[in-house]
């Protein structure tokens, strides 16, 4: 499930999902203009370690997004899954500097890696 209306930079920020409320906050841009990120809680867990953009992907009783990540040498977005089921996260994929998800099809996810939506990547997710 994924809104085509909805962009890393202005996505759904609270949700219902499978009976779970999904909410992003402490929300804010990486850049001016650019796209937002911030935590998550799911049913009043909060998905601590992270910062997670959007919009996200569910597929499988998982939901796939963007998880900025900020290292010392290193700075930008990969692919995270969470498994709603048990909350875990999983981080792969290499760094991008920006990933608008598009769809998944055949255990592989496809998104954006600009802002123009003109460049497409993929991942194979298991």
């Amino acid at each position: 499930m994924i809104m085509t209306s909805q962009n890393p930079i202005s996505f759904i920020s609270e949700m219902k999902l499978n009976n779970l409320n999904l909410k992003y906050f402490n929300l804010k841009e990486i850049v001016q203009g650019g796209p937002e990120v911030g935590n998550i809680c799911i049913d009043n867990v909060i998905i601590a370690s992270y910062l997670f953009g959007g919009p996200f992907i569910f597929y499988q009783d998982n939901i796939y997004l963007p998880v900025f990540i900020n290292k010392f040498f290193k700075r930008g977005f990969k692919l995270a899954k969470i498994n709603l089921n048990n909350l875990d996260v999983e981080i792969y994929g290499s760094f991008e500097n920006y990933i608008n998800l598009y769809k998944i099809e055949d255990n592989t996810i496809y998104f954006y890696k600009d802002i123009n939506n003109v460049n497409i990547g993929q991942l194979k997710i298991l």
